[in-house]
């Protein structure tokens, strides 16, 4: 069972359900075995280095093996949300060896998105593939716009957030429904910002 705790990181490091907007709450996720996680009857969970950077490589996309690999977060926890109509959200804060690796995780995960193209007309999408927007991208702040396509597409548009503060890194994906309106970004990155930067870790 994992932990509620990776190595410095605690469930003061995850944003707060109420910075997700009215109506969230924080979410026991019991886990999947066949995603390579179970749960422990809390919001937030340890979640191993490999494991999680595979878990961040976008659905489908063509080209992403030309990509190098996620660099391996030395600790990971993950905090899970639900909202009032269902719409899920996942934040992780991820604790490199050095800054070196967390700027790495940004840049290489911008440059996976980038290669989430629309399939072209008449190209089947298959069960499931990622179509993404980077909005903005550097070794300190990722913003990206997705959704996907294909069989098994989950409905509704993820708002990703990324930002890097010395060795770490805050990741936060919401999910809202067709029609929804976007969460406020400027906002929740603020926020991720201020977790990473008063996080143990980082002290």
């Amino acid at each position: 069972m994992p932990a509620p705790t990776a190595g410095p990181l605690g469930r003061d490091d995850v944003p707060a359900a109420r910075e997700l907007g009215p109506g969230w709450r924080e979410f026991v996720d019991p886990g999947d075995v066949a995603d390579g996680y179970v749960g422990n009857g809390e919001f937030v969970r340890e979640r191993g280095g490999e494991e999680l950077a595979a878990s961040l490589v976008p659905l489908g996309c063509p080209g992403v093996d030309a990509v190098p690999p996620l660099p391996i977060a030395r600790h990971a926890l993950e905090a899970t949300y639900r909202g009032v109509d269902g719409d899920a959200a996942v934040a992780v804060i991820l604790d490199y060896p050095s800054p070196r690796s967390a700027r790495l995780l940004l840049t290489r995960l911008a440059d996976l998105l980038s290669r989430c193209s629309p399939p072209a007309p008449g190209e089947p999408a298959g069960p499931g593939r990622t179509v993404a927007v980077v909005r903005r991208a550097s070794d300190r702040v990722l913003v990206d716009v997705r959704r996907e396509v294909g069989t098994q597409a989950i409905p509704g548009t993820f708002y990703e957030l990324g930002v890097r503060s010395g060795s770490q890194v805050g990741l936060l994906i919401v999910q809202r429904g067709p029609g929804d309106p976007p969460p406020d970004v400027p906002a929740l990155l603020a926020d991720l910002h201020r977790r990473i930067d008063g996080s143990t870790g980082n002290r």
